[in-house]
């Protein structure tokens, strides 16, 4: 990728009409496995990375070969994760709902646990 190429918001490059002819193609329990072995294959990414990549990497993540690793099967499961919000039908607003949940679950920990600091 170069600096002059512009590439669109992830959200526009997975083509939903594309994703449900894949799942027509290879069917769900043989894209289902494939998701189940991208989540595994990004639980590595970030083994590794955790291991080995520096704060001072961190700079210049597309150089880094660990990050550019965790990049790819990021991807990898973004593409598996709309393949089954499709195939099961899940609305966007049911998942933003939980994604909603979930972050302000984890910022009232989050401020919890800051509040437990400054009064120790």
């Amino acid at each position: 990728m170069t600096n002059d190429q512009k590439i669109p918001p992830i959200k526009d490059l997975i083509d939903d009409m594309h994703q449900v002819d894949v799942l027509h193609f290879y069917g769900i329990k043989h894209q289902s496995l494939i998701a189940m072995e991208e989540l595994s294959e990004l639980q590595k990414a970030i083994s590794k990375a955790a291991r080995y990549v520096r704060v001072h990497e961190l700079d210049q993540p597309s150089h880094d070969p660990y990050l550019r690793d965790m990049a790819e099967e990021i991807a990898d499961v973004l593409i598996c994760i709309r393949q089954m919000e499709l195939y099961y039908g899940l609305p966007d607003d049911l998942i933003s709902y939980f994604v909603y949940k979930k972050v302000e679950r984890n910022k009232a920990r989050l401020e919890e646990k800051t509040h437990d600091r400054e009064t120790d």
